[in-house]
């Protein structure tokens, strides 16, 4: 073939593309085996480990099956999911399923249906905790913030300066100046609402709820408590395989924030994270020998604290976490002394 011919050149664009991509990003055939790459997908893909070991290709991605790398059955319910999300909008949207890696981080997978018959799959992929994006972020929130506040307070400042200078001052332009404290302030409040609507609106684009394994979800809650709070957590996976619907990031970081308040009213040195299914869907459970009892008033104040993403520079709720989830929770006496955390979460 001749190398300067339309597939070499079209070849060359599309790795061009591939390469400008922030996400790592995998072209399948029809057959879903690999026809082109990024570097930034062969360095996620070895950071998650393939499913098989045995089957990880010694050099390069061509021509593997994409069900080697990813969890196959995963990859083929949201393959088939992206045709019945409905015409252009689906294609462009795609549908989305979330995998642990070997450090208990998360992996985001997008499937996108492309116009091209030779290779009508695209798979992004990119780590839930990349700090790259949400820095961005939160320098452009910060950035937004301060210049437009710079101007409103210098004016409260100097009208604030200007009456305590002069308290004899004419009772009239006392109150010219009160009026551009009172303009200013206005300004600000608003200037404040404006940039953090916009910052919310950017955070909420960025998280959508992925199908993900149970047993997989169970794992990254028992690396985060243990790393966050410190005592032993045993994890109980369901005997049959349970996929749920949800954002991993959000819901452990509430779970691990609710747990470490738990922990501190009863202190239990244990955890069992368990989950099984329901008739609606699944319910997680974390419990721990009694100790002090937890009354379910005492559970509602402490939905309805503030906290901090590690991602964000907003604050949220334990309860908006679980109301994003469709979810709830609440504190349940178990047999022997022992209580537990029960949260209902939705089918997929």
């Amino acid at each position: 073939m001749d190398p300067s011919g339309p597939s070499s050149l079209r070849g060359a664009l599309l790795q061009s593309l591939l390469e400008a991509l922030p996400e790592g990003a995998l072209v399948l055939n029809p057959d879903t085996r690999v026809l082109a790459y990024n570097e930034r997908a062969e360095a996620l893909l070895q950071w998650i480990g393939p499913a098989d070991a045995s089957a990880a290709p010694q050099e390069g991605l061509e021509g593997v099956k994409a069900a080697t790398l990813l969890d196959a059955h995963l990859l083929h319910d949201t393959l088939a999911e992206v045709p019945s999300s409905g015409g252009q909008e689906g294609s462009r949207t795609g549908a989305t399923f979330a995998m642990t890696g070997r450090e208990g981080r998360v992996l985001r997978v997008q499937a996108r249906h492309t116009e091209d018959t030779e290779a009508p799959w695209l798979l992004l992929m990119e780590r839930s905790d990349d700090t790259d994006r949400p820095r961005r972020a939160r320098e452009h929130f910060l950035r937004t913030l301060t210049e437009g506040m710079r101007g409103p307070l210098a004016n409260v400042r100097a009208a604030i300066e200007t009456i305590t200078a002069y308290p004899s001052m004419e009772s009239a332009v006392e109150e010219q100046f009160k009026q551009i404290i009172l303009e200013q302030s206005v300004t600000l409040s608003a200037h404040l609402d404006r940039t953090l609507e916009e910052y919310s609106r950017q955070l909420k684009s960025r998280r959508t709820r992925d199908v993900m394994v149970a047993s997989d979800l169970l794992a990254l809650l028992r690396t985060a408590l243990q790393q966050e709070l410190g005592f032993v957590v045993h994890t109980a996976a369901p005997e049959k395989p349970v996929r749920l619907r949800v954002d991993p990031y959000t819901l452990v970081q509430a779970l691990v924030h609710l747990a470490g308040l738990i922990e501190n009213a009863a202190r239990f040195t244990e955890l069992t994270c368990a989950l099984r299914p329901s008739d609606t869907g699944a319910v997680l459970t974390l419990e721990w020998a009694q100790g002090e009892a937890i009354t379910e008033d005492r559970l509602e104040r402490w939905l309805t604290q503030q906290l901090a993403l590690e991602d964000s520079v907003v604050t949220t709720t334990v309860q908006e976490v679980l109301d994003w989830h469709d979810a709830t929770a609440a504190i349940i006496q178990q047999e022997d002394n022992r209580a537990a955390l029960q949260v209902q979460l939705p089918d997929t």
